[in-house]
């Protein structure tokens, strides 16, 4: 069993699992810079690797606009600097939930408004198959525009393996599996190299793979 799970099964009442997980991902990514640009990167989120500084911020609050009738509290963002530009990316993760109401436009909206950014970055990653095919790129034909993108946990899942002799990203690759993965129905096998024996995934639908596949164009530490 993980490490971090026995640590959630000590939460008693309700487990936060969706806020466990999302600071765990968020430290592990502030810990290894590299694999936050490579996944990012690999994604083509980004062009740029040259940033002098990367700030990863989680639950950060920001004051509702005029048109929101609430302030909203962001999962992860992520703020990267070459010195001169900064580019800004929020990231909004589920874990068997789904988008609340307009959450996903509010945060556009939100992004949109923030002053001396240059790349506008909203990613919607969700354990659970949840297509956004109404939001285009830009996103909510907003300007400053607004780039979005939909990823999937057992992408990130995938991409993290290449880097499992980090033990804190075993950890992690653990986590993934006990708290995210044995429940997901829509897995491809070829994306996993499981190193527990007795495991069965199912394969995913044609219509996920290729929703899936197709990614569409959002203060732990800072360096």
């Amino acid at each position: 069993m993980s490490l971090f799970t026995n640590l959630l099964n000590l939460h008693s009442g309700t487990k936060p699992r969706e806020d466990f997980f999302t600071e765990i991902v968020a430290y592990f990514l502030s810990l290894n810079n590299h694999i936050l640009i490579d996944w990012l990167k690999h994604h083509s989120i980004i062009s740029d690797e040259n940033y002098s500084s990367i700030k990863i911020s989680t639950q950060q609050e920001h004051k509702r606009l005029e048109t929101h009738t609430e302030d909203s509290k962001l999962d992860i963002v992520v703020e990267l600097s070459n010195g001169l530009n900064t580019d800004v990316i929020f990231i909004e993760s589920t874990i068997g939930s789904t988008e609340g109401w307009r959450q996903l436009e509010k945060y556009a909206e939100i992004l949109s408004n923030l002053p001396n950014v240059r790349h506008r970055i909203l990613i919607y990653i969700t354990r659970d198959y949840d297509p956004k095919e109404e939001i285009k790129t830009p996103a909510f034909n907003l300007e400053p525009k607004i780039n979005f993108y939909q990823l999937r946990w057992y992408q990130f899942y995938a991409r993290l393996q290449q880097h499992a002799t980090d033990i804190l990203a075993q950890e992690i690759l653990i986590l993934f599996f006990q708290e995210s993965i044995k429940e997901l129905k829509t897995v491809q096998e070829q994306y996993f190299d499981f190193p527990w024996k007795g495991v069965s995934i199912e394969t995913v639908t044609e219509t996920d793979k290729e929703q899936d596949l197709d990614t569409s164009p959002s203060s732990i530490a800072e360096v």
